[in-house]
Parts: C-alpha cells; structure tokens; sequence
C-alpha cells in the first residue's frame, strides 16, 4: 500500500486551504479537504487530507490518505488508510489496513495488516491480525498480534503478545512503575 498511488474517484468535492467549516460534512462523492474542518467528516467513498488540513472531530470513510494533516478525533476507515510521515492523528484508529508513517496518539484496531513505518511513532495499544514493523519506528502501548482477525471473539486464544519493555537512554529496560512499553526496532538488532 504506498500513498503515492492514491488517487480519488473521478467525482469528488475540494475544501480549498484558506477555507474553514464549521460543523459537520457528509459527501456521497470523494473529498479533497486542504482546509480546516471543525466538525465530523462522513464520506461514502474516499478522502484525501492534504497538507496544513485540520480537522477537529470524527472521520468516517471508505478509505483515508492523510498527507501532512492534523486530525483531533477518531478515524474509522472502511478499508484501506494511509498516514504520511508529516501527518498526525491525536484519536482512535479503526480500519481494515494501515500503513502508517507519521504519528498517532491513540488505540489502533486493524482486521488485516498494519504496516510501521521507520518515521512512524505509535503511542496506544495496537490489535491487528498482522503487524510489520520498520527499523526505526517507535511504539508505545500494549501491542497484540492475532492469526485470525479482530473481530472474532475468541481472539485471545490465538494471541501473540510482544513482549512488554521500557526504552531507557541505555537501551530497552523493564519498568516497573509502568505496564505500558517501548520498542524502538533499530535498538532490538543490535
């Protein structure tokens, strides 16, 4: 999945930068959103948040390519969700896949694959049934990795949990103060 191959249904509707809305979107068509939105945003098919977009409230759509944009809210994503390196998202995170560069600060819950990027900085439990991590990439929170997908509801029997660490100036480090953990993946090959 690589951001630079998104690219918008033919019909679609452009919230220009400079533009702000105040109060809630719903689009039958695709979004361009380079503005600021302080609302929720519904899409019935696909978004594209460019560069220096805002958003202040929920997203809901097929698919999501975040490209330098600061969302404050949940992202619920029907199917695929791209987040550039430039890109933050301070809420949940549900999708079907996840290629993540940038940062989110919150729960991710992914049916399929979620992909890490080494720019990336995860801070909040992460659920996927696949998870691929690049060196660099920094997670913090409880992460579980399952064969089967999420949703299933007996998942915790088919788990596999990474192990819960600390990072520390001098490496990774059990805390005893906290359950939560870091893994900063250039550190574990060495």
């Amino acid at each position: 999945m690589d951001h630079k191959n998104y690219a918008l249904d033919e019909s679609y509707s452009v919230i220009s930068s400079g533009v702000t809305i105040k109060g809630n979107i719903e689009s039958t068509d695709s979004l361009s959103i380079a503005g600021i939105v302080q609302g929720d945003v519904m899409c019935h098919k696909e978004i594209e948040l460019a560069q220096d977009c805002c958003i202040s409230g929920d997203i809901k759509s097929t698919s999501i390519a975040i490209n330098g944009a600061k969302i404050e809210g949940n992202v619920t994503v029907e199917d695929r969700f791209v987040l550039d390196k430039d890109s933050i998202i301070i809420g949940s995170l549900s999708a079907s896949s996840a290629h993540i560069n940038g940062q989110i600060e919150g729960p991710v819950k992914v049916s399929g694959e979620v992909s890490i990027a080494s720019t990336a900085v995860v801070v909040g439990d992460l659920v996927a049934s696949s998870l691929v991590v690049e060196n660099g990439a920094k997670l913090k929170g409880s992460y579980t990795v399952f064969s089967e997908e999420v949703n299933e509801p007996t998942m915790h029997n088919e788990e596999t949990v990474i192990e819960r660490y600390y990072q520390t100036q001098e490496g990774l480090e059990q805390d005893s103060k906290n359950d939560d953990f870091v893994i900063t993946t250039d550190e574990l090959d060495a």
